[in-house]
Formats: structure tokens, C-alpha cells, sequence
């Protein structure tokens, strides 16, 4: 048998998501993981590998810590879709604001540092968007009464694309009122897109 890790793994790796979260790929150092985790050198490596090893077990830990606690209620099918959406984004900005989110998400912020350099990242990142949009195309199905499959994925890629720039906002250290008008105007969008019949999204000459 092999000795026993005198570590909770779990634990490690909660310290190790934060570090990276608030820091970066690149601004945290392994001398900075071994002083939060307190674990030597040796059982570092020998735990978890390599730091590129430790991190893209960091960014699953944080997909089983953060994003299917966020994704919950929108990939559940619980009644009013848009309500969900509505309740999902209160949480964002709520959590923006009270200091839970304002080092944006671990999954934008590795696809702004890392993507560019490293194609596990950049799949990484790809894979966890395109989750985060089928969560929102599938709560704006069962909240929408006239929008059709293409039209609920360009509204939900929209979503996408602002939850996005709220994350980057947190980053930076904006306050409510701009991150609050943001949702404000991305929700009425949504729920204006959901409701409305196709034929009056088109201009008159290609609708008729």
C-alpha cells in the first residue's frame, strides 16, 4: 500500500482555484501554492504534477465548486425560463457586489490569459461557453412563446457574450450602477426577442 496523503485534496485544491482565480496562470507562483496550501515541495509534485497540471485540475474543481452551482437553475427545467435568467443575474451582479465575484470567473479569465497561448485552455474555455449558452437556450425555451431554435441561440449567445463582459467589469472593480444596467438592458433584450412572433423581427419586405 502507499502512504497515505496527509492532505485533504479537496481543501488543497480550494486554495489552489482561489489563488488562480484572483492572481492568474501567470501571477501565481508554486512558492505561492505551497504557502497557502501548506505542503512541501515533494508532495506537491507528487500530489498534483506539474503547475499546467495543478492548474487545469484547479479549473475543474472550480466547475464543480462555482459553475454547476451558478448553472443550476437555468439547466433545470423548472417552470418560467426568463425568470430563471432574471434570478441568475441578480445572483451575478449580488455577488459582483458583496465581494464573491469580483475577481470575475476563473473560466474568463483563463480564456483572456491563457487561450491565446494554450489550446487546452482555449478547449477548455470553448467547452465551458458553450455550456453556459445552452443553459440560457434552454431556460429562454421554456420561457419563449414566438422565438424560434435560431433565434433563442442568438439571444442566448448575447447572454453569453454579457455575462462575459460583467465578469471582465468585476475584474476591473466597477460598481453597481454600470454592471446593473448592463443586465438591465441585456434582460429586457432577451425578454423582448422571446416574446415577440417571428414575423415581427423581420423588415415588412422580407416578412411578407
Amino acid at each position: 500500500m502507499g502512504r497515505p496523503r496527509g492532505f485533504d485534496r479537496e481543501r488543497v485544491l480550494d486554495h489552489v482555484v482561489d489563488l488562480f482565480w484572483r492572481h492568474g496562470y501567470d501571477g501565481t507562483s508554486v512558492e505561492a501554492i505551497r504557502h497557502a496550501t501548506g505542503i512541501g515541495p515533494s508532495s506537491l509534485y507528487a500530489a498534483f504534477g506539474d503547475k499546467r497540471t495543478l492548474f487545469f485540475e484547479a479549473v475543474d474543481r472550480y466547475r464543480a465548486r462555482v459553475v454547476d452551482k451558478a448553472l443550476d437553475g437555468l439547466e433545470q427545467d423548472r417552470g418560467d425560463g426568463l425568470a430563471a435568467i432574471r434570478a441568475f443575474f441578480t445572483r451575478v451582479v449580488d455577488g459582483i457586489i458583496a465581494g464573491e465575484r469580483r475577481w470575475g470567473c476563473l473560466m474568463t479569465n483563463c480564456a483572456v490569459e491563457r487561450a491565446p497561448w494554450d489550446e487546452a485552455a482555449a478547449e477548455a474555455a470553448r467547452a465551458h461557453l458553450l455550456r453556459v449558452r445552452a443553459a440560457f437556450a434552454g431556460a429562454l425555451a421554456r420561457g419563449a412563446t414566438g422565438a424560434d431554435e435560431t433565434q433563442i441561440t442568438a439571444v442566448a449567445s448575447m447572454l453569453t457574450a454579457v455575462l462575459q463582459g460583467l465578469n471582465v467589469m468585476a475584474r476591473a472593480g466597477f460598481g453597481r450602477a454600470p454592471i446593473q444596467a448592463a443586465v438591465d438592458a441585456a434582460i429586457a433584450s432577451a425578454e423582448g426577442a422571446a416574446m415577440l412572433p417571428v414575423a415581427r423581427r423581420m423588415p415588412a419586405a422580407i416578412a411578407s
